[in-house]
């Protein structure tokens, strides 16, 4: 059984920022992220886990794990120490307790 997470542990401040759709200045459709929620996290990117995580997708480069969020979604990114990254897939871990989000960093 996983064991809770400890939120007092979690010592970096990401941003989720979710793609919204809206109209440029002659009424063309254009996209931008905007933040969706600000929430505490630990980030990985080293350790057993994440090396297993590694061998079923060797391009994924980072893992945020944060409280269980409900309406997280992978077209969503995340903003972290000027960086953004783009979410790859996320698990949840025990029942509603955390999620391991697993991201790679976009490219500029």
């Amino acid at each position: 059984m996983p064991q809770p997470l400890q939120i007092g542990k979690c010592d970096r401040r990401i941003t989720i920022q979710r793609l919204t759709e809206s109209q440029g200045e002659h009424g063309e459709p254009t996209e931008a992220y905007t933040d969706w929620t600000t929430v505490w996290a630990n980030k990985y990117e080293s350790g057993r886990e994440f090396e297993a995580a590694r061998q079923i997708n060797p391009e994924i480069a980072t893992m945020f794990q944060i409280r269980y969020l409900s309406g997280l979604s992978a077209t969503m990114r995340i903003s972290y120490d000027g960086k953004f990254y783009d979410i790859d897939h996320f698990v949840e871990v025990g029942r509603r307790d955390r999620l391991n989000i697993f991201a790679k960093a976009r490219q500029v």
